[in-house]
């Protein structure tokens, strides 16, 4: 066999914590340009030779822990009061959401199918070190979740409220 290697990021900066997928999709944190903390998430398809941004706004801290599985992207992110969490981006709809909001940390994020994995520190002991976490790993099935973003189980949802209602209809008109 041969050891075939291609260069998938060249720019400036840093690019930290690739993962990729079973369909050839990479994703990573990339700090474009030589100052500052200007970090995003992009994705590189490596069937399609494009790239895209998956964070809307620069981060201040580096994303890590960034997984993929299919159309799902997880990572932890530094939110506003100072507190990592674990985030979900669907690559189907573009939509962002955040999966923990516990005034804790998140760390070590994986996702596979509809399975989301990760550290947390909600247990934390009361004057634990930032070193010494009473940490544990939680599940996730976002099922759910990934259920409510799908466009095609939007669509089948408002068909189904429309046959719903059309039935009714159908039962008033013969009535």
């Amino acid at each position: 066999t041969t050891n075939t290697q291609r260069l998938i990021t060249s720019h400036d900066g840093d690019q930290m914590y690739p993962a990729v997928s079973a369909e050839g999709k990479i994703v990573v944190a990339d700090r474009r340009g030589s100052s500052g903390n200007s970090w995003n998430v992009y994705l590189y398809d490596l069937n399609t030779n494009t790239e895209k941004r998956l964070t809307s706004q620069t981060l201040a801290a580096s994303p890590t822990h960034i997984s993929i599985s299919g159309n799902y992207v997880v990572w932890i992110e530094r939110n506003s009061a100072g507190y990592l969490h674990l985030y979900l981006y669907n690559l189907l709809t573009d939509k962002l959401t955040q999966l923990t909001s516990y005034p804790s940390e998140q760390f070590y994020s994986s996702i596979s199918g509809s399975g989301v994995v990760w550290v947390d520190t909600r247990n934390k002991v009361s004057g634990d070190s930032q070193y010494q976490y009473n940490s544990d790993i939680y599940y996730a099935d976002i099922s759910p979740i990934i259920s409510s973003l799908n466009p095609i189980n939007k669509f089948a949802s408002i068909l189904q409220s429309l046959s719903e209602m059309l039935k009714t209809l159908q039962q008033i008109v013969n009535k």
